[in-house]
C-alpha cells in the first residue's frame, strides 16, 4: 500500500511539474516582454524593470497555478497570493543578484542576465508553491 501511495505522489508531482513548466514558459515570455519594454524601450533602470516585471509575472503565475497546476489547494485565495508573494521575494532576490552579476561583472546585456536568472528561480518557485502555497 505504501508503495502505491509513493508512486501516486511521484506521478502527481511529475504531472504538476510538467504543467508548471508549460505555465512558466508562457509567463516567462510575457515577463520578458514587459522587462524588455520597460528596460530597452522605456529606458527604466534594469533593477526597477526586474521588480515590475516580476510582480506582473507573479500575479499571472499564481492565477495559472491555481487554475491549471495545483488544483487541490487547501488555502483561501488571499492566503495563497500572500504566500506566493512571500516566496517570490526570494525569487526576485535571485533574479536581482544573478542579473546584477551578469551585467556588472560579465558585461552581459540585462535581458540575457534576467533570462538566465529566471531559469534559476523556476525550481525554487515550483517547490515553494507546491509545498507552502498550494500543498
Amino acid at each position: 500500500m505504501k508503495e502505491k501511495i509513493k508512486k501516486l505522489v511521484q506521478y502527481e508531482t511529475s504531472a504538476q511539474m510538467v504543467r508548471y513548466l508549460v505555465v512558466a514558459v508562457v509567463i516567462i515570455i510575457l515577463e520578458m516582454a514587459v522587462f524588455i519594454g520597460l528596460n530597452e524601450y522605456s529606458k527604466i533602470f534594469y533593477p526597477y524593470a526586474i521588480v515590475t516585471s516580476f510582480v506582473f509575472a507573479t500575479i499571472l503565475n499564481w492565477y495559472a497555478c491555481k487554475r491549471f497546476v495545483f488544483t487541490n489547494s487547501k488555502m483561501s485565495s488571499d492566503k495563497e497570493i500572500f504566500w506566493t508573494f512571500i516566496g517570490s521575494l526570494v525569487g526576485v532576490g535571485i533574479q536581482l543578484g544573478v542579473t546584477a552579476i551578469a551585467v556588472e561583472i560579465f558585461f552581459i546585456v540585462p535581458w540575457m542576465g534576467k533570462l538566465f536568472s529566471m531559469g534559476m528561480t523556476f525550481i525554487w518557485n515550483f517547490f515553494f508553491r507546491k509545498w507552502f502555497v498550494f500543498g
